[in-house]
């Protein structure tokens, strides 16, 4: 999971983030938080909030982030350099769009990948949340129950069974 971008508008909240995680830790799936230094706040946000997701914001170089996507079963991430990044390396990915356009901006090839409220208002390209006059509107209208089921079935696809990770208890 990439909870972090550069502009704050690109941003699902912490708490959407942290359902999400919550919600693949029950089914056996390790976590993993992933960003740069400057969202090593944000991931310990969502960190805060999800007991047993394991943090490496911040504390990854560019190769071990690929090494970690490169492993996921699914990515889940705002517009952001990890959701090119798991279109590169061939990873599923749900990518959560609000202020920018992912026909202009990817990920490209990718049918089902991109979850947005779909509002008059968007895309605005806005930076800067203050300069929002809709409360974000954009990125609150997606719901983790919304990004949990595009995951679920994202994976159902891949594999044609119950979504559940086969990884033994305490080997996550």
């Amino acid at each position: 999971m990439a909870p972090g971008t550069i502009w704050d508008t690109k941003q699902l909240r912490s708490d959407g983030f942290a359902e999400v995680a919550r919600a693949f830790l029950q089914k056996n799936f390790a976590v993993t938080l992933i960003g740069s230094d400057r969202e090593r706040a944000v991931c310990e946000e969502v960190s805060a909030l999800t007991p047993g997701a394991i943090n490496l914001g911040g504390e990854t170089t560019l190769s071990e982030l690929a090494a970690l996507i490169r492993r996921a079963a699914i990515c889940v991430t705002n517009d952001s350099g990890p959701m090119h990044l798991a279109v590169a390396l061939d990873r599923p990915v749900v990518s959560i769009f609000g202020s920018t356009d992912p026909v202009r901006i990817g990920p490209y090839r990718r049918d089902g990948a991109v979850l947005q409220a779909n509002l008059s208002c968007s895309p605005c390209y806005l930076r800067q949340l203050s300069r929002c006059m809709h409360g974000h509107a954009c990125m609150v209208g997606v719901s983790a129950s919304a990004v949990i089921d595009r995951m679920e079935s994202m994976l159902r696809q891949r594999t044609g069974d119950k979504v559940t990770a086969n990884v033994p208890a305490g080997r996550r």
